[in-house]
């Protein structure tokens, strides 16, 4: 799980261990609130992809 949360903060600045750590203290409510956001494409609202920071709806 290190390694792999490693290699997620070093490519797309997310870490997975931080993400559990965040719904263990706020819940899951709260977090799934924070990635729409997070992940929101500014020009149409869609969702942007993780791992090429691409609006598929913009994108296709």
């Amino acid at each position: 799980m290190e390694k792999i949360d490693r290699y997620y903060r070093q490519k797309y600045g997310s870490g997975v261990i931080e993400n559990f750590v965040f719904i263990k203290t706020h819940g899951m409510v709260a977090f799934l609130k924070s990635e729409k956001e997070k992940w929101k494409c500014p020009a149409c609202g869609g969702v942007l992809c993780i791992h090429t920071e691409r609006c598929y709806a913009c994108n296709p």
